[in-house]
């Protein structure tokens, strides 16, 4: 017998098949609804038990030295948030540290780490991964975060002042594909947190999609497309991987790739001297400053995954 989140995982590899497009967004417009049959039906599979290996790679990081993180509970591994295109697992450590996994349909993109957000800070974005496709072909953007402590409502505003709720799910998490994607993508779709007697906890911009797809591991040519306004070049960073942080590590500024009208860019790696390497990408302006939100924060550059990792992270999503 399937179980309902075995039916929704079915549902989300469904959904990347042509046919069933008409089907997606038609799940996207309700899931924006305050209260609709898929609102009702997304609230019934929050906190359903994740699938065996799920649980599997909870437990291969739980045993990974380079995560400093207190036992984590096992029967506590859920799922936490969802939207159309993705499902967020969550486990609790005793010490409170959050452990995430996150998987999109198609392995649009995929992580897993651990994180103490239960702390004052305010509202937090999980830092994504750049997302894997093309510009012909642009993926979701699915955006994953943290509500501040305090906060209990959350909408997405556009510039011209128009917004949508996002879902919220258990414990504060959200899994949030906005509607007007076009604007998210851009980097001008900002969040707005309230509490329960409507005032405005906290406000951030989210940054804008990047989308990549990678040739060689560790990756040897890099391909891309963003629609942010402001950027102008694609910079990148290229260093040794570090034995406590594999994808960060001794990195230093190796180049850039200008940005065409049409969002495209292209860079390759220059390697030579180098026996492994990781590559990290940063979205910079015309004066080679990184870009930033209204609020002034400087957006980081983010890991560049891998052909292996995107091959292993289409593996995950048909897998769902």
């Amino acid at each position: 017998m399937s179980t309902d989140l075995e039916i929704l995982r079915a549902d989300l590899a469904s959904a990347r098949l042509p046919g069933n497009r008409a089907r997606v967004a038609v799940l996207v417009v309700a899931a924006a609804g305050t209260i609709t049959a898929a609102a009702l039906a997304a609230s019934h599979y929050l906190g359903q038990p994740a699938p065996p290996h799920i649980k599997a790679t909870f437990a291969k990081l739980i045993n990974d030295p380079r995560w400093p993180v207190k036992p984590v509970l096992r029967d506590t591994v859920k799922v936490i948030g969802l939207s159309p295109h993705g499902i967020l697992y969550g486990a609790q450590a005793k010490d409170r540290t959050d452990c995430l996994e996150f998987v999109t349909a198609g392995g649009t993109t995929y992580w897993v780490f651990c994180a103490n957000f239960n702390t004052d800070r305010g509202l937090v974005l999980v830092p994504p991964l750049p997302f894997h496709g093309t510009a012909a072909d642009p993926p979701p953007f699915v955006v994953v975060g943290r509500l501040a402590d305090g906060g209990t409502r959350l909408e997405a505003r556009t510039p011209d002042g128009r917004t949508e709720p996002v879902p919220i799910g258990l414990r504060g998490y959200f899994v949030f594909e906005p509607r007007r994607q076009a604007v998210a993508r851009s980097g001008e779709l900002q969040l707005v947190e309230r509490d329960r007697a409507g005032t405005v906890v906290d406000r951030m911009t989210i940054p804008p999609q990047i989308v990549l797809s990678t040739v060689g591991t560790p990756p040897r040519k890099v391909t891309g497309f963003v629609t942010a306004p402001a950027a102008r070049y694609a910079s990148f960073f290229v260093g040794v991987p570090d034995r406590n942080d594999p994808v960060g590590g001794r990195i230093r500024l190796a180049g850039y790739a200008p940005i065409a009208k049409d969002g495209r860019f292209s860079w390759v790696v220059p390697h030579k001297g180098l026996r492994k390497w990781v590559v990290s990408v940063m979205l910079v302006d015309a004066r080679f400053v990184p870009l930033s939100d209204p609020q002034g924060a400087s957006q980081d550059a983010f890991p560049v995954p891998d052909a292996a990792f995107w091959k292993k992270a289409r593996a995950e999503g048909v897998r769902g």
